[in-house]
C-alpha cells in the first residue's frame, strides 16, 4: 500500500485499504486515476502548489510525475489527477493571474470508455447496449444474403 502508484498496461490503479462495511458495487466505481498533461503550461506555474491548484480544476491531484518535478521537459506538465468519470472530462482551465486570465488546454493520455446511461466501463452512451434496439431485422435483409449466394452459384456454374 506505501508502495505508491501501480500502473497496468501503461493505465495507473491505486490500491486503497478496505473497510469492515465495504460492499463491492461496480455500479458506484465513479472515481478512477488519469494522467492529465498540461501543454505549453508557463513555467511560473511549475511549483508543487501552483500545479496543484491547477489540477484541482480537473479532480483530485494524486502525483507529480518526476520530469515535470525536475522540469526536464517543459513542453507539458503531467499530473495524475483523480477524476470523477461519470461527469463530463474538463477540456479548458481557466487561470486568472494578476496580467488577466488565459485558458489552458487539458489532455488525458488515456480516455475510459464509460456509459453514463447504465453506469458501466467499457463502453460509451452511443454503444450502450441499453439504447441497441433488439427488433428483429427486416425482411429485406434476410433475403438479400439468399439472393447474394444463388448470383455466386449461378457464376459458379454449381
Amino acid at each position: 500500500m506505501q508502495a505508491g502508484l501501480y500502473t497496468y498496461h501503461n493505465k495507473p490503479f491505486m490500491l486503497k485499504n478496505g473497510e469492515a462495511s465495504f460492499i463491492f458495487d461496480t455500479k458506484c466505481i465513479t472515481t478512477i486515476p488519469l494522467w492529465v498533461n498540461f501543454p505549453s503550461l508557463p513555467v511560473g506555474y511549475w511549483s508543487t502548489e501552483a500545479l496543484s491548484k491547477v489540477a484541482s480544476a480537473v479532480g483530485k491531484p494524486l502525483y507529480t510525475d518526476r520530469y515535470t518535478i525536475e522540469m526536464n521537459r517543459i513542453s507539458y506538465a503531467r499530473v495524475l489527477v483523480e477524476v470523477d468519470i461519470s461527469q463530463p472530462l474538463v477540456e479548458i482551465v481557466t487561470l486568472d493571474t494578476p496580467h488577466g486570465s488565459f485558458q489552458q488546454d487539458v489532455n488525458y493520455e488515456w480516455r475510459p470508455k464509460f456509459c453514463s446511461d447504465c453506469l458501466k466501463f467499457g463502453h460509451d452512451n452511443v454503444e450502450c447496449w441499453a439504447k441497441v434496439s433488439h427488433d428483429p431485422p427486416a425482411d429485406d435483409f434476410k433475403k438479400e444474403p439468399r439472393r447474394k449466394r444463388r448470383a455466386w452459384r449461378k457464376r459458379r456454374n454449381i
